[in-house]
């Protein structure tokens, strides 16, 4: 804060004309494709001075030499760029939503203010989602579909779902809708959101999410091409196909566009509704083994992740069972394939290593891994510590579990210690998000909701005896396959980490479900 003190009158001049000059000067740099449609570019230079003024009001929050503390300015601040968010709508509430997912980075007052984000977002207006439809099908909506509901099922900051009945075949199915004006804005609202993280970076330098920006630019157009999302969702399936107890919607092609998708109406309960699967009687355990090994199969050995669960993303249902008609089974259903990220079998090995140093406390190879994946030699401690969100301490205790040393926070005491930790060396942690190979942060970000599902459902399975297991076959498939004697060595490890998993299993009492 000493950077604000001894620069207060320029960062006061830049707060006071940025909301004026960045508006004019840059909306219609910044929105080409939007200079023939001048009701959209209208709203591009409004959404663009929201969050100039926001950025001005912030600055002036963090620029008063007062007797309040950073966690109150923090707040005050945070809640100002949410409202300036949930306006705006569209890639903001989406810059918003990852945002709140960064909790080694992002302080606590910011993802606690945005992450209601995730599940709370404007509806577009039945007209809008019509002429979308008709549109982009070029059809009247009633030829398509025999019913239509208007009330979206749920809202998203890129479409919302709508349920529908197929006209011709009476099959009930989900139409997923982009919000009309995203495509022609997304990238100016890109170059905007980049624009003000560079100012951030002026202002503030400390303020380092230059890399953040970066990477927004390379993940949201995926998610703004729908037709990318059937192909995921495609692909998807036929790498889990083997899997009875995992599901992926049908498609229906011809009513699928980079606009629109159709598919499959799914039936199911919420994953983290806990109360009610098991009043339904689902096997906690054997949805807690599904999805730890579907995920782990799709890091691990296929290389090819979806990057965006959360809770709307998973559904749970019974279906007859393959095997027996006459039984059924737990299935999890995988929803939204928008975001998925490819992993090299280079970054799929050096992953796999590091996981197997974490899980097995083999400090050389924690380190050795951390390396490539790009971290600083005497950095790995502290990377270790945000891939688990435990601190390195717990890691290498040895007496204590590898569930105990890698679950999820418990109690407030725990979370706290990951605070404080997370604040001491945050100079330190930016340092390695910018530094680090660029397919992690998706990747700490699905394997820190994957902990708390695992949490939620009372932990019934040891995921990191999957997770261990996977990343085994990965390292012997690269390392291991041309020496006999090095196989048969490998392959002692891994039953003896196997054994030494178990035993621990054993020894510790078995969790109670939430």
């Amino acid at each position: 804060m000493n950077f604000i003190r001894r620069n207060k009158f320029k960062i006061l001049g830049t707060a006071l004309i940025s909301p004026f000059a960045l508006v004019y000067g840059a909306g219609f740099y910044y929105f080409p494709e939007l200079r023939h449609n001048q009701s959209q570019m209208i709203k591009a230079l409004i959404r663009t001075g929201r969050v100039a003024i926001a950025g001005a009001r912030m600055a002036n929050i963090y620029m008063k030499d007062d007797n309040r503390s950073i966690e109150t300015k923090h707040n005050e601040a945070s809640l100002i760029l949410k409202d300036a968010f949930v306006k705006n709508a569209g890639l903001y509430l989406k810059f918003a939503q990852l945002l709140s997912s960064l909790d080694v980075v992002v302080p606590e007052e910011y993802r606690r203010n945005f992450e209601p984000l995730c599940h709370e977002c404007p509806e577009n207006s039945f007209q809008n989602v019509k002429h979308s439809i008709e549109s982009s099908l070029r059809k009247p909506i009633d030829e398509v579909f025999s019913e239509f509901n208007p009330k979206p099922l749920k809202s998203a900051s890129i479409a919302q779902v709508h349920e529908a009945v197929l006209k011709e075949t009476g099959e009930r199915v989900a139409v997923k809708v982009m919000h009309d004006w995203l495509q022609e804005s997304s990238k100016g609202d890109l170059k905007v959101i980049g624009l003000f993280v560079d100012i951030g970076e002026l202002l503030f330098p400390e303020f380092k999410f230059k890399w953040f920006s970066e990477e927004l630019n390379q993940i949201l157009p995926q998610e703004l091409n729908f037709l990318d999302e059937v192909k995921n969702s495609e692909r998807a399936r036929q790498i889990l196909k083997d899997k009875p107890n995992i599901y992926v919607p049908i498609n229906h092609f011809g009513l699928c566009n980079s606009k629109i998708i159709t598919m499959e109406f799914i039936d199911g309960f919420p994953i983290m509704d806990v109360p009610t699967l098991k009043r339904e009687k689902f096997d906690m355990k054997k949805i807690a083994y599904t999805i730890s090994d579907t995920f782990s199969q799709m890091i691990f050995q296929n290389g090819f992740v979806h990057s965006d669960p959360h809770q709307g993303n998973l559904l749970l249902r019974k279906v007859k069972d393959p095997k027996n008609p006459h039984k059924t089974i737990d299935q999890v259903v995988l929803l939204d394939h928008g975001l998925y990220k490819n992993l090299s079998p280079q970054f799929r090995l050096s992953y796999s290593k590091l996981w197997k140093g974490i899980i097995t406390q083999n400090e050389e190879l924690i380190q050795k891994s951390s390396i490539e994946l790009g971290v600083k030699e005497d950095q790995y401690p502290l990377f270790a510590s945000m891939i688990t969100s435990r601190t390195y301490e717990d890691l290498m205790d040895d007496k204590k579990s590898v569930k105990e040393r890698l679950r999820s926070p418990q109690n407030q005491e725990e979370r706290d210690k990951i605070a404080i930790n997370a604040a001491k060396y945050h100079r330190q942690i930016i340092q390695i998000l910018h530094q680090m190979n660029r397919s992690l942060l998706l990747l700490l970000k699905t394997t820190d909701f994957l902990r708390t599902i695992d949490n939620k459902l009372g932990s019934p399975v040891n995921t990191f005896e999957i997770t261990l297991d996977y990343c085994f076959n990965e390292i012997e498939k690269f390392e291991f396959n041309n020496s006999f004697w090095l196989f048969l060595l490998f392959r002692f490890e891994k039953i003896m980490a196997k054994i030494k998993l178990f035993i621990y299993k054993q020894l510790l009492p078995q969790p109670q479900l939430n």
